[in-house]
């Protein structure tokens, strides 16, 4: 009989885990209402906001708040604590020396940052919850570089042994 490995969860994990379904719900509530409503109305948003932006009304804008910073994050939740192993994925591995969903994890606070920093760049400083979206997705970043989370996504076996699985051998 074979007794299967449990995962240490460090407390950062939590913290993590929290701060992307924030992030999640957060972007869910505003990117919603403008899929709904392109025109802002529902979020008191005028069109005028997006002067000095490549967009004609929040259609765009929603689309990429519901899936790449609403959906993602929460996705990005679900994988951090299921960690699926995917073959697809040995070369992200063997590249960041980690379990290919902690960088699923990163690549959601980065994408807070940079949402966020093109945002005050198209369209300035003006409202007080763009600092506090630039935290969070730092937060994500920094907590996911934290030493126990960084050692609890270490791979379960060599991403380069995995990955030579996966090539079919040269005759």
């Amino acid at each position: 009989m074979r007794v299967e490995r449990r995962h240490v969860r460090p407390v950062s994990l939590f913290v993590l885990s929290f701060v992307l379904l924030v992030e999640g719900i957060g972007a869910l509530y505003g990117g919603i209402p403008m899929l709904l409503d392109p025109l802002g109305e529902p979020l008191g948003m005028p069109p005028a906001l997006l002067e000095g932006s490549p967009f004609g009304s929040y259609l765009v804008p929603g689309l990429l708040l519901t899936f790449v910073l609403g959906l993602y994050p929460l996705l990005a939740v679900l994988l951090l604590w299921w960690r699926p192993e995917w073959r697809a994925m040995a070369r992200l591995e063997r590249a960041t020396h980690r379990h290919w969903t902690w960088s699923v994890g990163v690549t959601a606070g980065l994408a807070m940052l940079v949402w966020i920093v093109v945002q005050v760049l198209m369209l300035g400083v003006n409202h007080p919850l763009q600092a506090v979206i630039a935290g969070l997705g730092l937060l994500v970043v920094l907590v996911a570089f934290l030493p126990d989370v960084r050692r609890a996504y270490q791979p379960s076996a060599q991403p380069a042994q995995r990955l030579a699985r996966t090539r079919p051998r040269r005759r």
